[in-house]
């Protein structure tokens, strides 16, 4: 092949992937109108955690390259189906988060000797969390179930890829970091779908662990 014509087709690849990439600018915007629809639309408190659940299995799903159902009805049925699991674990792992915070500002009123360990094992647990997190968000939107499968299984991606696990983790904190204190205007623009979606892009199923199986989805599935 004549270096000219490498040349060219590399320009064309580089081209047509910057092109690809760029179409994710309107769709985050539409994702983002959705998210915040969707969240008002369960009064704020009861609609965070349903729409943040249908917004990365709409993410999920585009990422494979499958366009056949619009994100609005993605959307729809994924904040339905997943309404009442959901806030049930997203309020459980905000308690147990909250708990792991309130244990390190009680434990850093002591300078006494014997309270470093907990102190360190308080910072340990809140880090270990963080990942679990991560990993539970990719794996509801991969698996499209939320249960205690998922749980067990975001705990052993944590072990099986923890390279992956601790990358999504800076990813997460950096760009909420950047998208909501540095450039708050573009973080209300794109802040939530950005996140979610460097989430879903970083973290991938282990081939060694199985994938929980929605009992619901699996039924509607058949019929």
């Amino acid at each position: 092949m004549k270096p000219g014509v490498a040349s060219t087709e590399r320009t064309d690849r580089w081209a047509a992937d910057l092109f690809s990439r760029a179409e994710w600018v309107p769709r985050l915007l539409h994702l983002n109108l959705l998210w915040w629809g969707y969240t008002l639309c369960g009064g704020v408190l009861f609609g965070v955690f349903p729409s943040t659940v249908a917004l990365l299995r709409v993410i999920t799903v585009r990422l494979r390259g499958d366009f056949g159902l619009s994100s609005w009805s993605l959307y729809r049925i994924g904040f339905r189906r997943h309404f009442v699991r959901a806030n049930l674990f997203g309020y459980a792992t905000l308690a147990a988060a909250g708990l792991v915070g309130i244990d390190y500002l009680y434990l850093a009123t002591s300078e006494t000797e014997a309270i470093r360990p907990l102190r360190a094992l308080a910072v340990a647990a809140a880090i270990l969390l963080v990942l679990v997190a991560v990993n539970l968000a990719a794996v509801v939107a991969i698996a499209d179930s939320i249960g205690p499968d998922s749980l067990r299984t975001a705990a052993l991606l944590v072990v099986m890829s923890p390279l992956r696990t601790v990358l999504a983790a800076i990813a997460v904190v950096t760009l909420s970091v950047v998208l909501f204190v540095s450039l708050p205007l573009v973080g209300l623009i794109i802040g939530i779908p950005t996140i979610a979606l460097a989430v879903c892009a970083l973290v991938r199923p282990h081939p060694l662990i199985a994938l929980p199986i929605d009992p619901v989805a699996s039924k509607e599935q058949q019929q």
